[in-house]
């Protein structure tokens, strides 16, 4: 491979073209390397045999194989690494290793039968595969361009034209016989649905939310904007099934409201005692298809699914992991010991493993945020175009050698991809995408700056030429230049900066920046340094309903419906066989998507590195990106507890003048009053100082006894304490006062700024004083503690 007089040397060339066939990223890239003539190859490697020593013989041969098998039996050991500079020991191993002759599953010709095996089931639809029957259509080859891996197909597809399928006129017919039913919707990946409504772009039928016994529909004319909705879902339908999968749709007539199959929970059967039944989950949010495209009356093959019941001796079985959903131990993992079929009950162990304290984190999370500076500031700072600095913090294609001689019209991008206009991509921790445009922090204002040091005669040559559709290799780095720059060097630069590997995320989801991450991390440090005389365990006998066991279910099933998830939320790992540790606990420190739908994904940092880990915005290998089946919430457990504990006569609140105030359940509430030492979920200990939250566009303040707080909301601005939307961040105030006489000192504000005097110290017969009196019309009334306070008053 690497001798100059081999006679295969060319099969390994050093240098060598890559094709990107439509695509952004080079590791994406065809390699363009010769094929390797097969009987050229074994000529050569004969006569270098004679040299190889016995363990590269040994190497090049057959050996044994090695089956490893769990055994829940096996007393746990640590299984030793074979490559230790590469892979980490794995701890808490119960895995047996059995020996296997060199040919274990020996196959002769005769047992390969070519084609279908006898008695293939053609017409049973086995769900995840796809199938071409059921739908009446027709195929044939095109050049269309079909979007494979989100890339154009340059070569011919294998395109299917779908048939119209008889149906009822009278839309209302249609609606009976389908509405609240189940089907498939999405052929060819037929996927198991339940109907929510039918419409024609004129009328709807919905099934009716308070008909029990789900037999009444209800009707709608649509109105203006309805049927605008109508047209663009069917539009988008059409065009979906165009680019994506080479199929031609029908004109749609009618569109089925479907909701998708979420999962499979075994719930208690209540006609039977004792016996739990497999119950059906769909998604809340009904999406729309092609009723061309919907097949109903067909059989799936799902041999886990039994209409009847089976007990709970059956499910919950002994030694075998769960998970608590109820208080006072939710989300605690636990061991099943027995069960009582008689009295429907189980028996579980449950450890009370100790968890890190964050809320200082929480408190200053404002604190450690990272400020994002708007482009055209950024612009200004490195003295560039703010043309230029949206397509160099993007993706610039440049097209290899000159505009008359271009070779192939290969593109190499020379962008530093954090963000991605038309896609609505940004990468956390580097860009942002704002009501006011893009926004950069300050490790992008960095990485740009030395971009453009390293290379200043590239960045002089796309100053004079921001609105460059095409630029050239031989252009942006002639081959007389002094500073000898060749498009290989700026790749090569690219590639050793810290964004290579990062992912870009869909913009407008939440994130935690470095320094909070950091100070998590921090503290579950300082969690795992204390030392514990013991882990203390609980023995308790509860419903099996308020039990999850993860390998019982089936799909996507949210362990949970009713929990929420926010940023610095402690959850724990439930799903097993996935690349994550099974029962590993983190912290939430990123949301992506929608977060009442599954498709929503979390950043977690967990308590500790695993193999397969990802590095996002944290330490090597301790984060990974999981939907919420694959979580349940531990800090949704401690709001509950907090509200059942809650008093139930709370403050009042006065709305600023014209404006709309509405308490918010969960972490986004009004005032809380009282001697409870919590607020909503999260417990702090006496005399702990008020915390500050931010989600979204919304200021969160906690304060503990007799203390108040106000939350105030605003259209399209944060308005804090001593806020208007005219107000300028910047100022600070200090207030003296306070229970012991001492210097108050406060702040208040959203993620840039503070402003205000300190109520931080504030209690019985004290205030603070001194505060400027900036603040927007908002009043107060606090009924139970001695003082009426409005935010007008001193301090």
């Amino acid at each position: 491979m690497m001798n100059d007089d081999s006679p295969i040397k060319d099969y390994y060339p050093v240098e060598f073209h890559t094709d990107l066939n439509g695509k952004e990223q080079e590791w994406e890239a065809v390699v363009l390397i010769p094929f390797i003539d097969e009987e050229r190859l074994l000529a050569a490697m004969r006569e270098k045999e004679n040299q190889l020593t016995k363990e590269e013989v040994r190497r090049s041969s057959h050996g044994t194989c090695h089956l490893y098998r769990y055994d829940s039996e096996m007393e746990p050991y640590t299984y030793p690494s074979p490559w230790p500079q590469a892979f980490p020991d794995v701890p808490h191993c119960e895995v047996r290793c059995t020996e296997l002759p060199a040919v274990p599953f020996p196959i002769s010709r005769s047992s390969l039968v070519p084609g279908l095996l006898p008695g293939a089931k053609l017409d049973i639809l086995f769900p995840g595969f796809p199938s071409l029957k059921h739908v009446d259509h027709s195929a044939r080859l095109e050049k269309r361009g079909v979007r494979v891996f989100q890339a154009a197909s340059r070569d011919e597809n294998m395109c299917l034209s779908v048939r119209p399928k008889p149906m009822d006129e009278n839309l209302q017919n249609l609606a009976i016989e389908l509405v609240g039913r189940q089907c498939y919707v999405g052929w060819p990946y037929l996927t198991e649905s339940k109907i929510h409504a039918v419409s024609d772009g004129v009328m709807k039928y919905t099934a009716d939310p308070l008909d029990r016994s789900k037999v009444k529909i209800l009707s709608h004319t649509l109105k203006e904007k309805e049927i605008v909705q109508w047209n663009a879902d069917a539009t988008q339908v059409c065009r979906h099934y165009a680019e994506f999968r080479g199929i031609d749709v029908p004109p749609i007539e009618v569109l089925v409201y479907a909701n998708v199959l979420q999962g499979k929970r075994y719930v208690s059967d209540k006609q039977n005692k004792g016996t739990l039944i497999l119950h059906k989950e769909w998604k809340s949010l009904a999406e729309p298809h092609p009723y061309d495209l919907s097949v109903t009356d067909i059989t799936a093959h799902a041999p886990e699914y039994r209409e009847m019941g089976i007990t709970l001796e059956d499910l919950f079985r002994p030694k075998e992991p769960c998970f608590m959903l109820s208080n006072p131990h939710y989300g605690f993992q636990a061991e099943i010991l027995s069960v009582d079929q008689a009295q429907v009950r189980v028996q579980v162990k449950v450890r009370l493993l100790p968890e890190p304290d964050i809320a200082g984190v929480v408190s200053n999370s404002h604190r450690l945020s990272v400020r994002y500076l708007p482009s055209y500031l950024v612009a200004q700072k490195l003295g560039l175009n703010s043309l230029l600095l949206s397509r160099i913090s993007g993706n610039i294609q440049v097209e290899k050698g000159s505009p008359e001689n271009a070779k192939e019209r290969e593109k190499i991008s020379i962008g530093l991809n954090l963000k991605f206009e038309r896609r609505n991509k940004e990468m956390p921790g580097y860009c942002r995408r704002t009501t006011e445009g893009w926004a950069y922090s300050p490790a992008a204002i960095g990485l740009v700056k030395s971009y453009v040091k390293e290379f200043p005669a590239v960045f002089s040559y796309l100053q004079g030429n921001p609105k460059a559709d095409k630029y050239y290799e031989s252009e942006l780095m002639p081959a007389n230049a002094e500073d000898g720059v060749t498009l290989a060097k700026v790749q090569e630069w690219l590639k050793k900066q810290p964004t290579t590997g990062i992912s870009t995320v869909d913009c407008g989801g939440q994130s935690l920046d470095e320094p909070q991450i950091a100070a998590v991390e921090r503290a579950v440090s300082n969690m795992k340094k204390q030392k514990t005389k013991s882990v203390k365990v609980a023995r308790l006998r509860v419903k099996p309903s308020v039990l999850f066991l993860s390998s019982i279910n089936q799909g996507a099933v949210v362990p949970d419906p009713k929990a929420e998830h926010f940023l610095y939320d402690r959850v724990i790992n439930i799903m097993p066989h996935s690349a994550v540790p099974f029962g590993l606990k983190g912290t939430i420190i990123g949301i992506r998507g929608d977060r009442k739908e599954v498709a929503t994904i979390y950043e977690v940092l967990f308590d500790e590195e695993f193999l397969g880990g990802l590095t996002l915005r944290c330490t090597p290998n301790r984060a990974y990106c999981l939907p919420p089946s694959c979580l349940l919430n531990l800090s949704h457990g401690v709001r509950l507890k907090a509200e059942k504990n809650a008093p139930k006569q709370q403050g009042s609140v006065v709305a600023p003048e014209g404006q709309n105030f509405t308490p918010q359940r969960g972490s986004y509430s009004g005032v809380v009053v009282g001697g409870s030492p919590s607020f909503y979920g999260r417990d702090y200990p006496d005399g702990h100082t008020p915390v500050h939250r931010h989600h979204g566009n919304y200021h969160q303040q906690q304060f503990n006894g007799p203390e108040w707080g106000y939350h105030n909301m605003g259209q399209s601005h944060r308005y804090n304490r001593g806020q208007s939307p005219s107000y300028t961040p910047g100022t600070r105030g200090r207030g003296e006062g306070g229970p012991r006489g001492e210097r108050g000192h406060g702040r208040y504000g959203g993620h840039v700024s503070d402003s205000g005097g300190s109520w931080r110290d504030m209690g019985s017969g004290g205030r603070g004083g001194g505060g400027r009196e900036r603040d927007a019309p908002v009043r107060i009334i606090v009924k139970n503690p001695r003082t009426t306070v409005s935010p007008n008053a001193a301090g």
